[in-house]
């Protein structure tokens, strides 16, 4: 499994991708530290992942203009996109409803960060 994380915050991706090789060492993490960065990575890529992590709050693009130049490339518009953040309001979250968003992760423990992705990445592989 290839998840792709982005995060401007270099000790939540570090968190993160530790999590995951906690859940399953066999998954490769890509990330990248702001929505630049991330669409140029995410849209150079061969493999595609099987999921999107995106934060809410990063430089240059933000989560929503991320998800939204996303969702406009077909070859990405099955793929699950999550977004992370400390906070999310309500008119965030009725807009990336609307855009398609898998689900709303928020940032808080080590120890709820790996639960809730082990959550998803088997609700992802269908166990």
């Amino acid at each position: 499994m290839v998840i792709f994380y982005a995060d401007d915050d270099p000790v939540d991706l570090v968190f993160f991708t530790r999590a995951l090789k906690r859940i399953d060492p066999s998954i490769t993490c890509v990330t990248a530290s702001d929505g630049v960065e991330a669409l140029d990575k995410l849209f150079s890529q061969t493999h595609k992942p099987d999921a999107i992590f995106i934060d809410l709050y990063m430089p240059r693009l933000d989560g929503i203009e991320c998800v939204i130049a996303i969702k406009k490339n077909k070859d990405f518009k099955r793929i699950p996109i999550i977004i992370i953040s400390n906070a999310i309001n309500k008119k965030e979250v009725d807009q990336f409803n609307r855009l398609g968003v898998y689900y709303f992760l928020s940032k808080s423990t080590f120890e709820d960060l790996e639960a809730s992705l082990r959550n998803i990445i088997n609700a992802l592989s269908g166990q």
